[in-house]
C-alpha cells in the first residue's frame, strides 16, 4: 500500500485518497487508473509518499470520528491515520475493500 503524508492537521492517504476521493466512478475505472502506475512511480512522485506492506499490517480500521471519516492502518510500530473530508466512510471501506487482498481484515464502525 502506497500513502502520502499530508502536512497540517490530518492525512491524506496518496493512493487511498485518490480512489476514495473518486467516490462516484466505477471500480473498473479507478482499478484501471491505479494500474497505469507502478509502485515506484507513485513513490517517487511525491517526497512525502510512503509504503506499508500488506504483511506489515496487522489491522485496518474505518469509521466516523467528529463527523470525518477515517482510515486507520496499524502495523507492529505504528498507527498511520488519514481523513476524508466530505467523503462517507462507506465509501472509503468500500474502495479500500476493492484494492486490498481479502487476507487483509477490515473493522469498520465508530473510531475513538
Amino acid at each position: 500500500m502506497l500513502f502520502q503524508i499530508a502536512s497540517g492537521m490530518g492525512g491524506a492517504g496518496g493512493v487511498i485518497g485518490a480512489v476514495a476521493g473518486q467516490g462516484a466512478m466505477k471500480r473498473q475505472d479507478i482499478k484501471g487508473k491505479l494500474d497505469q502506475f507502478s509502485p515506484e512511480e507513485v513513490l517517487s512522485a511525491n517526497k512525502k509518499n510512503f509504503q506499508v506492506p500488506y504483511t506489515g499490517v496487522t489491522k485496518i480500521q474505518v469509521g466516523k470520528k467528529l463527523g470525518t471519516s477515517r482510515l486507520y492502518i496499524q502495523t507492529a510500530s505504528e498507527t498511520y491515520k488519514f481523513k476524508f473530508q466530505l467523503i462517507k466512510f462507506e465509501q472509503v471501506e468500500s474502495s479500500i475493500r476493492s484494492f486490498l487482498p481479502s487476507s487483509v481484515q477490515i473493522e469498520s464502525g465508530q473510531l475513538d
